[in-house]
């Protein structure tokens, strides 16, 4: 769903009973902007929350799977194959 999924949801899922299964899908940016005053980009801290979000998860016993695509095209295959429709 985007960056700071969890983070809106993050209190059910964390701290909630071990009810779901949760994939977290990182597409790769093309582009590295960079962030004015840090040392870090912003396809650096989309990749942290992620990591960190899957790291939330996977500590408090949620299964969870982290999948990388590294281009828009193998995002779009992911969805299709999870859709059930490719």
């Amino acid at each position: 769903v985007g960056p700071r999924y969890l983070h809106s949801t993050g209190q059910l899922h964390k701290g909630g009973t071990p009810e779901g299964v949760f994939l977290v899908a990182i597409e790769k940016p093309s582009l590295s902007i960079g962030i004015s005053g840090r040392d870090f980009d912003f396809t650096t801290l989309l990749e942290a929350q992620a990591e960190g979000d899957a790291a939330v998860l996977a500590e408090t016993g949620q299964p969870v799977w982290v999948v990388w695509a590294d281009s828009p095209e193998d995002s779009e295959k992911l969805r299709t194959a999870l859709s059930g429709k490719g």
